[in-house]
């Protein structure tokens, strides 16, 4: 049996990361070392968490300034979320007060009491993350899921061991902190279970079945399920579809376009306004003091002034309209780039473990486990990818024909004398020529 105890050898961990972690040297399935619980399966889901939290208080900030969602109610369901989010930050603070009681045989490293430092760290972020989605209106976060559910699989290791410490009456008492493990363990894999349903809103809300249902619903576009199974029993009527999100609504389109697109129109005119004053005042002086001679130097001088201002442009304003959709899908379009050269390097290393027959079987079970993991994670961000960029694309056009429209309401004689549609196409290509 190898040793249950760290021996000091004065590093941060009292042993090396890549050791053997297996409590028989016979285990069919070895497991890692000690440190390597307690750094990389700890300082990664935490760094996953804090990475990302930034862009959860900009999400909450976006909300709370558009006051687009109400607070949500106290449910049963946000009050167990809350609950056991404090029962796993008081957890990890009993884990911590566990490594200064030491067993006999056992000496604690400097990692046994950083690392429960930073699981309190994280799950009281992840306490606040859940009060504040109760005021701006989050029924459901990506980042809070998927940081409990990383939490339950790094943890699966640590299990892995102290079940087996219970099982071998010789190894020395852990003073609680196995109890300590399980009931963190345990309660991250509840919270995982329970950030798989979203929040109630308040009755006051109409509903809605997308913005209403949980992160791991919209991912799978569950939410859509009701529309085609109405499909299958009856005919579908008009009434049968789903509302347009608000962000996807022209009144809320429009409004975001002439917020981006007014000012840098009124500061196009300003600068150019400016540029004809000064270059008028310096070039009338070389006219030879008639009226005609006056005039058309300032004809001139606004003619170049004009060619030396770049107008205004739609593009860049688009961009800052969907910058957030934009950043989102080329970054979840990078990691399934990046994934798609996972799976040729796992069945190469598949075929080199059934070419040797000495290999273990716990080894192929991983690389098959992995191989599947990597295709349907990959697949999962290739839809959202095209999610995103159909519902960008649908926004992009509904924007620019609601100004194009707008556009051609102006021009109250041409209307008279044209169809609506030669117009429009005449509107559009006037404006994209002064573009």
């Amino acid at each position: 049996m190898a040793s249950a105890s760290s021996t000091p050898d004065g590093s941060f961990c009292g042993e090396s990361l890549m050791k053997d972690g297996s409590i028989y040297n016979d285990s069919s399935i070895p497991n890692v070392s000690q440190c390597f619980q307690h750094t990389l399966l700890v300082f990664i889901p935490s760094l996953f968490f804090w990475v990302l939290f930034p862009a959860f208080l900009l999400q909450s900030r976006r909300l709370q300034q558009s006051r687009r969602f109400l607070p949500l109610p106290l449910t049963p369901l946000y009050v167990i979320k809350g609950v056991i989010a404090v029962i796993l930050f008081c957890d990890a603070i009993y884990i911590f007060s566990r490594h200064f009681v030491h067993s006999d045989n056992y000496s604690s490293p400097p990692v046994n009491w950083v690392y429960p430092i930073i699981l309190a760290l994280t799950a009281a972020g992840l306490l606040f993350c859940h009060i504040t989605a109760k005021y701006v209106g989050i029924v459901s976060s990506g980042i809070i899921f998927n940081t409990y559910l990383v939490l339950t699989i790094a943890g699966a290791p640590e299990l892995y061991e102290w079940i087996q410490r219970s099982s071998d009456d010789t190894i020395p008492s852990s003073n609680g902190r196995a109890l300590g493990f399980y009931i963190w363990w345990s309660l991250c894999l509840i919270q995982t279970a329970l950030y798989c349903f979203a929040d109630k809103r308040s009755e006051k809300v109409e509903k809605n079945y997308e913005l209403d249902s949980s992160f791991l619903n919209r991912l799978t576009l569950w939410w859509f399920t009701p529309l085609p199974l109405a499909g299958s029993r009856r005919d579908l009527e008009f009434t049968d579809c789903f509302e347009l999100n608000e962000g996807n609504q022209s009144h809320f389109l429009k409004e975001q376009w002439e917020h981006y697109w007014n000012p840098t129109v009124q500061d196009y005119f300003e600068k150019k306004k400016m540029l004809v004053a000064e270059s008028t005042s310096q070039k009338l002086l070389n006219g030879n003091g008639h009226t005609a001679s006056v005039e058309e130097n300032a004809q001139k001088v606004k003619e170049t002034a004009a060619k030396k201002l770049e107008p205004p442009s739609i593009i860049y304003n688009l961009f800052r309209m969907f910058k957030f959709e934009f950043f989102a899908a080329m970054i979840i379009k990078g990691f399934a780039d990046v994934l798609q050269f996972a799976n040729p390097y796992l069945l190469q290393a598949l075929i080199n473990y059934v070419s040797d027959p000495n290999n273990k079987m716990w080894q192929g079970l991983s690389f098959a486990l992995l191989m599947f993991g990597a295709s349907q994670l990959r697949s999962f961000l290739v839809n959202y990818y095209f999610y995103i960029m159909f519902r960008l694309g649908i926004k992009l056009q509904s924007a620019m024909t609601g100004a194009v429209y707008r556009k051609v309401r102006i021009y109250k004689s041409a209307q008279l004398q044209y169809t609506f549609y030669t117009f429009l196409d005449f509107t559009f290509i006037k404006w994209s020529s002064k573009r």
